[in-house]
């Protein structure tokens, strides 16, 4: 260090400055890393829930409108299926049928349906089904209110034109034929719809058999009632036997029920077909749903978890900063002060030239100027003194005063005095 000038510290090395720029340049690092990174952890979100609200969600709202509808489809084929009049037939049919336009209108409307091809192909089956079914179940509900209106004819022909007939009863003869044509009437009225198929049969074959056993005892008759017995056999016998008549219209009847009810029992597994289609791909969709949340929670945690992280290492970073800047700068200064203060009152307290930077350049400038001050101090005192001195000892006399009151004077004024 040259004598009598202020030193310069920090050459050649990492200044206070650089040092200063260094931590403000870490912060705008820090902010840039924590604001990048939320900027990329919210577009990862963002990009998570559009694919979520792409995929899953249409996918899993397209199930439940089809799974929706398959119920309506359903429900309403058992209705068609259990219908008793041509008007419960009509109004379930077409309830039916606007259930399968309807799903078969969102299959085509371009909504992500897993196993889409098939649930079509099961679709245009069942709609067949549904045509037959409905057809079936006309026939039936005509055949059976033919069933009953003949059974209705019937019981009024036999309250007429049997028992009313006028036949004599006073022949054993007479009143056994009589008997036998009340037994098949009986026989006759007592089927309906809902007598099953061997029920049938076997009622059928004992009217058969009643009517030979009539025909047979028709002979056995007297000859005047022999032509009115002749007319109730043939009337009856057209009303139980005719194509249009009583035991034809129940094997339609039966027939026609059989049918159905196969009809009706494939509907059912096509239906339950349908049902287990959709009820896999909504569990599919329920599945790939819940994964799809799962992940982007777990994501939501591990992006928030490195942003804590990362706040973390920032406000450690800004506390090693500031205690940095309090001890390396903030206190060496106000020692600087200190020091400069305690001179400028007299004291004789050292400036603090400790560190390699610029607070020391300034410590070395101030303790330079404070000892130039020191010396031109000095100077001037001495300088003072043998002025004084001069005077002093001049044989001319000399004073200093101002306003009456004196301030100096020599000893030639002393001695003139």
């Amino acid at each position: 260090m040259t004598p009598g000038h202020p030193a310069k510290g920090g050459t050649g090395r990492a200044g206070l400055g650089f040092r200063i720029k260094s931590v403000i340049a870490l912060f705008l690092l820090l902010l840039t890393f924590v604001s990048g990174l939320s900027y990329l952890s919210l577009r990862q979100m963002t990009d998570q829930l559009g694919l979520f609200s792409a995929q899953a969600l249409p996918a899993l709202a397209a199930t439940v409108e089809l799974t929706t509808l398959l119920e309506d489809v359903v429900q309403n084929a058992e209705r068609l299926m259990n219908s008793d009049s041509q008007a419960a037939r009509r109004i379930a049919f077409d309830a039916t049928t606007a259930s399968i336009t309807l799903t078969e209108h969102l299959m085509e409307s371009g909504s992500p349906i897993a196993n889409a091809n098939d649930i079509r192909a099961i679709l245009g089956v069942l709609s067949t089904t549904t045509q037959d079914l409905n057809t079936l179940m006309q026939d039936k509900i005509d055949t059976s209110d033919a069933v009953a209106s003949i059974r209705q004819a019937l019981i009024s022909w036999s309250s007429i034109d049997l028992i009313g007939s006028g036949m004599s009863t006073d022949d054993a003869k007479s009143m056994a034929w009589l008997e036998t044509a009340r037994v098949a009437v009986m026989r006759s009225t007592g089927l309906t719809t809902g007598s099953n198929a061997r029920v049938l049969r076997r009622e059928t074959a004992n009217l058969h058999r009643d009517l030979a056993a009539l025909a047979t005892g028709l002979n056995t008759l007297p000859d005047a009632i022999r032509p009115k017995a002749a007319k109730i056999l043939s009337d009856l016998n057209a009303r139980l036997t005719a194509p249009d008549q009583l035991i034809q219209q129940l094997n339609a009847y039966s027939q026609h029920d059989l049918r159905s009810k196969a009809v009706a029992r494939q509907m059912r597994v096509l239906a339950q077909e349908l049902l287990r289609e959709t009820e896999s791909q909504a569990n599919s969709d329920s599945i790939f749903a819940e994964t799809t949340t799962q992940r982007l929670a777990t994501n939501a945690e591990r992006q928030i978890t490195i942003l804590i992280l990362s706040v973390i290492f920032a406000a450690v970073v800004a506390i090693f900063s500031i205690l940095y800047i309090d001890r390396q700068i903030l206190k060496r200064l106000f020692a600087l002060k200190d020091a400069v203060n305690e001179r400028a009152a007299g004291s004789n307290v050292a400036i603090p030239l400790d560190g390699n930077d610029e607070v020391s350049e300034i410590a070395h400038a101030v303790r330079f100027f404070v000892t130039e001050i020191d010396h031109r101090q000095d100077s001037l005192l001495k300088s003072a003194v043998q002025f004084k001195n001069v005077i002093r000892l001049s044989p001319q006399a000399m004073c200093i005063a101002s306003e009456g009151e004196v301030f100096f004077y020599n000893d030639a004024l002393a001695s003139a005095w």
